[in-house]
């Protein structure tokens, strides 16, 4: 879990602080994938849809950087795939079409869409 809580403007104040981490291009991929499990935490803990909407964005931006810096190998995939910090996210669409593009796209190889 996360020292966390969410004010009424659908924030937490230790988003402005990962923001900030965030701004240099040359982030790590591990580091932007730990800041989508956190905004994922977030959006879970939102009750205002449209603040939901956007810490979800923010995942799956975050994701699709981490994946262009080459973050989701097999064995990252894996763990991706069963990361209980994404059980939030895994009944919205736009993340299941986001996992089902890894799928078909790491190092050539077909992954098995079953438990998707």
């Amino acid at each position: 879990t996360y020292p966390c809580q969410v004010n009424e403007n659908g924030s937490c104040p230790f988003s402005v602080r990962i923001e900030e981490y965030l701004g240099p291009e040359k982030v790590a991929p591990d580091t932007r994938y730990d800041a989508a499990c956190f905004y994922s935490h977030l959006a879970s803990m939102t009750t205002d849809k449209s603040d939901q909407d956007r810490h979800i964005q923010r995942v799956l931006q975050l994701l699709t950087q981490a994946r262009e810096q080459g973050f989701f190998t097999p064995p990252q995939l894996a763990h991706f795939r069963s990361d209980a910090d994404f059980t939030f996210l895994r009944s919205q669409v736009e993340f299941q079409a986001f996992e089902m593009s890894l799928l078909v796209g790491v190092e050539g190889t077909q992954y098995s869409t079953a438990s998707v």
